[in-house]
Formats: structure tokens, C-alpha cells, sequence
């Protein structure tokens, strides 16, 4: 027998359009399944949003998602509740959007073909759409009538996100992404969230190249100024603090219930122009480099969320000040770095053919050929670059390589690495993630083989544990104290990178280390450190180089 509810629920999902609203948690996801292309969904997508999920350092089952999408760009991306409350959301995957119609601004009536421009949420779902999947979106809201209604037209509705590839004002994409964006949506609702947002962007603020188009498209229509306002506001208060803002649509415009952004994060007051023109291709990439495509990125955090729990601040001269302030929106050029970190195979066979100077670890245990090179000084890192025609990673482009562009923590997201993904101290097994060195104390760990873990973004490798990387930049006491030569443009750090800066007399360390904890394995932790590497210590070190146009 069926218990009333269920026959109910049942009953409910044979309406037409084939939704059906969740009754409880844990109701909402067999309902589904009872459609044969979403029983299909979860059986095929279900274990790799799990590793994806967990990888990402996101909770699962999911205790949340949110979708950002971007017309210009043409991509959705799905975020996901961190696995602790006032913890930063965590991107899971983005999606390429296969279609587009209309051109970037708000859609105003019925049949314009506009794709809309809001904050939205997830009003239905479609598991018998014509277009395979689909998530209906609460278009029309109450921005969007007034608006209509200011034109004496209808609004139009029906917007979703679907699978089919085709669309005149939706939202699609190809049926195996839209299968797995479905059954990662029915999850949160089947677990109790009731409103999945959806905001959709024209581009993304504070990019160059978006606010060029964004000025083309005022000065054919005033009115987009203010709405644009609105949108960025929404776009920057989650980018600054996190996780979705609150946000209601009112006759009036949206109303944002919660903080209002920081001052000096995420964007940049006025964001600056591209050097040289546009954003340049990655082009041809030597096969041992990743290509890290140019934009803005958000660069330094306002308060560490590690700091105390686990990561001491190793700014020696600043005994114990936040050197990670403020939190600003940087722009850079698109260039190349190394995937893995110089081993000591590749750095003595420089040494051999009389192009670098004798340096590397001290101790044994250190020098496997795989392993990272340690022990060199800055000055030997940037010779053994320069031999290739590469050089050192500023301090920003190294940043941009951890975190991407929207400000996580880590390369894998906003949780604390563990030894999974990363060369670190385990808590329990101790350093190297347990690996004892040949020699000497156990203790004490060593460096492992380049590539022993997971690749993080853009392909790179060991961009956080294994060894601490020398970067091209002398060390500020703070960003706020560096001032305009940490801002901008492709910033260099303090006098640009000279040879010589008076008052500073440390070089930058980043992405911690087999020696320290999780904690300190993130994209934004800072370390000054002698260029001489008096007193010693094992840091490593990678190239990158500029893309030609």
C-alpha cells in the first residue's frame, strides 16, 4: 500500500510539465526518479558529482547550490554550500552555455529573443521537457513587470535552463552537463533548500573587455546604467563575503537584505584597460607549461578564515599582522607557468652545463631526480629561469594561478587541503603525509616527487604543499602599505621589480609546504624570506613566462 502522501506526491507529478513540489525532504528525489531520463540522470551522475563535490571541499549530499551565469562569456557555473556554516560557497563546475540569443541588457518583452538578466531561483523542475532536462526559472519577477509594464508589454515567460542545445531567450546547454546540473539541483531540494538561486550576469563586472561593451550598450540605452548598478552590487556582495546574498525584486528594483560591499574588495573603483589592447590568447603553450588566461582575479583576503586554526602568520618582521590586506580586484595579462615545480634532475643538469651556479638542498633524502629542487637561493631560481627565457612568477600571477578568478581560498576551493590533494603535515601521520625520509629524524618529512598529487586549476601541480615557491616580488608589509605598485594593472610589487628597493629587503614565499599544515597550503598566505636564503631554507621554485600576441 501507499501511504496517502506519497500517492498524493504521486499524483502530483503527473501534472502537466511533469513537476512535482517537494513534499519533505527525502520525498522529492524518488518522486523524480520515477521519470525514466531522471532515473537514468542519477544513475549515471551521481558518483561523479560526489568526487567533484568532495573534491571541491563542498558538503555531501549537497547542502546547497546556487547557479552564476554570464551571458558574454557563455558560461554557468554551479556552486555549492560549504560543509560548515559561515564558510566561503565552493565552485563545483562550470558549464559552457552551447547557444545564445539577443544581445547583453535585461529581456523586456515576449519574442525579443533577449536571454533575462536578474536574480532569480529555480521555480520548477521539467523531467519530461521537450528539451531533454529542464530547470524553469521564476521569470517574470517583479523588476521584470514593472519593466514590461513601462514598454506596454508582456513580459513573456518560460525561461529555463535545458539541455537541446537550442534556445530563443533560455538558457541551454548539452544534454550531459544539463542531466548532471538537474540531478545536482533535485539533491538540494530532495535535502530541504527550498530556493535554488539563479543569477544571471550580462558579463563579469570588473573585467575590462565586459565593461567596454557594458559602456557601448549605455549610450544606446540610459536606462541600463542604474539596472547594471543593481546587478554588480549583487555580483560583488557575493564575490566579497562569499555566499549568496539575500536579495528581493520589488517594483522599485532588487533589495539587498545583508552587508553591503567592503570597502577595497572585490572590484577595483574604475577597472583599468587592458595593456596593450585586449586580453591575448594563450596561443602556443610550451608542453610543460598551463596557460593562465588574463582578466581581473580577486587578489589578498580581509580576514583569513585559517588564521589561529592551524596557521601561524609566518611574516616574520610583522610578528603576527594581517600582510594579506585589503582584498582588491587586480588585473593581469594572460601568461604561462610551468606545471610542476623545477625538480633537482632539471636544475643540476643546468648546474652541469656551466649555466647555473652549484646550489640545491643540503641534506639527503632531497635529491631524487623527480623530487622539487630546494635549497636555492631567489637569485638562483631567477638564473635557472632566465636560461630558459622564462622568469619568475610575480606575486599576483602566482596568486591568480592558486585561486582563479573569483577569490577561492585554494586551488581545489574554499576547504582546507588535506593530504588527498596535497603535499602537507597530516595531523595524525605526520609530515610528507606520512612519507619518513631515509635519513635522519622521520619526523621531519621530506619533499615528494612533482605530481604526486591531483593537478589543482589550470592544470598546475603542487601549487600548494610539497615546497614553498620563490616569487619575483619584493615583500610589502601588508597590500595596504605596498599602495598603487600592488594594484592595477600586471602589479610587480614594490618598485616594480627593480634590482634594488630601498626599505625592503625580503623576497615573497608562497603556497606552504610537506612541512606545515593545511592551513598554510592556500593561494593567499604570504612568506618573506632573505633573497640569499640565509638562514636556509627548502624552498623551491617555478617558471613562467609572457604569452606572445
Amino acid at each position: 500500500m501507499v501511504s496517502s502522501a506519497r500517492a498524493t506526491l504521486v499524483l502530483l507529478s503527473l501534472l502537466p510539465g511533469g513537476w512535482a513540489p517537494a513534499a519533505q525532504a527525502g520525498d522529492f528525489l524518488d518522486a523524480q526518479r520515477r521519470f525514466r531520463r531522471v532515473a537514468a540522470a542519477v544513475t549515471a551522475h551521481r558518483p561523479a558529482l560526489e568526487a567533484d563535490f568532495r573534491r571541491a571541499g563542498a558538503a555531501w549530499p549537497p547542502g546547497g547550490v546556487f547557479f552564476r551565469a554570464f551571458k558574454r562569456e557563455g558560461i554557468l557555473e554551479l556552486w555549492a554550500a560549504p560543509p560548515e556554516p559561515k564558510q566561503r560557497w565552493i565552485k563545483v563546475r562550470t558549464v559552457p552555455i552551447c547557444k545564445a540569443s539577443g544581445k547583453l541588457g535585461p529581456k523586456v518583452k515576449q519574442g525579443d529573443r533577449q536571454v533575462p538578466e536578474g536574480f532569480y531561483e529555480i521555480k520548477r523542475f521539467s523531467p519530461k521537457s521537450p528539451f531533454h532536462l529542464g530547470l524553469w526559472l521564476s521569470y517574470p519577477n517583479k523588476v521584470d513587470w514593472r519593466r514590461a509594464a513601462s514598454a506596454r508589454k508582456s513580459p513573456g515567460g518560460a525561461i529555463r535552463i535545458h539541455g537541446g542545445c537550442i534556445t530563443s531567450g533560455c538558457l541551454p546547454v548539452q544534454d550531459q552537463p544539463m542531466e548532471a546540473l538537474y540531478v545536482a539541483a533535485a539533491m538540494a531540494r530532495d535535502g530541504g533548500q527550498k530556493s535554488i538561486p539563479v543569477h544571471v550576469f550580462p558579463c563579469r563586472f570588473g573585467d575590462p573587455s565586459c565593461e567596454t561593451e557594458l559602456g557601448e550598450r549605455r549610450a544606446e540605452d540610459a536606462r541600463l546604467k542604474e539596472f547594471w548598478k543593481t546587478l554588480a552590487t549583487g555580483h560583488d556582495l557575493f564575490v566579497s563575503q562569499g555566499t549568496p546574498p539575500a536579495v528581493e525584486p520589488t517594483r522599485k528594483g532588487y533589495v539587498f537584505k545583508g552587508p553591503t560591499v567592503r570597502p577595497g574588495a572585490p572590484r577595483l573603483a574604475a577597472p583599468p584597460r587592458a595593456i596593450g589592447g585586449d586580453v591575448r590568447p594563450c596561443g602556443t603553450v610550451p608542453a610543460d607549461m598551463s596557460c593562465v588566461p588574463g582578466g581581473p582575479f580577486t587578489r589578498g583576503v580581509d580576514n583569513d578564515p585559517y588564521f589561529g586554526k592551524g596557521a601561524k602568520n609566518q611574516a616574520i618582521p610583522l610578528r603576527g599582522g594581517a600582510d594579506t590586506v585589503p582584498a582588491a580586484r587586480v588585473w593581469l595579462q594572460t601568461f604561462a607557468m610551468d606545471k610542476f615545480e623545477v625538480t633537482y634532475e632539471q636544475f643540476q643538469s643546468c648546474v652541469k652545463s656551466g649555466k647555473c651556479k652549484k646550489a640545491g638542498p643540503r641534506y639527503r633524502d632531497y635529491d631524487g631526480p623527480k623530487q622539487p629542487v630546494t635549497g636555492v637561493s631567489w637569485y638562483d631560481a631567477k638564473s635557472y629561469c632566465e636560461t630558459l627565457g622564462r622568469r619568475l612568477p610575480t606575486e599576483a600571477e602566482w596568486e591568480k594561478a592558486a585561486r582563479g578568478t573569483d577569490g577561492e581560498l585554494t586551488p581545489f576551493g574554499d576547504a582546507v587541503v588535506t593530504c588527498k590533494i596535497a603535499v602537507i603535515k597530516d595531523p595524525k601521520a605526520g609530515r610528507s603525509c606520512g612519507v619518513k625520509k631515509r635519513f635522519g629524524k622521520g619526523s621531519k618529512g621530506k619533499v615528494l616527487p612533482v605530481g604526486s598529487r591531483p593537478p589543482g586549476r589550470y592544470g598546475l601541480y603542487d601549487m600548494v604543499g610539497n615546497a614553498q615557491e620563490w616569487t619575483a616580488d619584493w615583500y610589502s608589509r601588508s597590500y595596504g602599505t605596498c599602495g598603487a605598485a600592488c594594484l592595477g594593472n600586471n602589479p610587480k610589487g614594490p618598485c616594480g621589480g627593480a634590482a634594488f628597493c630601498k626599505g625592503h629587503w625580503f623576497k615573497v614565499v608562497r603556497g606552504g609546504s610537506w612541512y606545515w599544515q593545511g592551513e598554510h597550503a592556500t593561494g593567499f598566505h604570504r612568506r618573506p624570506h632573505w633573497p640569499k636564503n640565509k638562514p636556509y631554507h627548502h624552498f623551491g621554485f617555478r617558471c613562467a613566462r609572457d604569452v606572445t600576441p
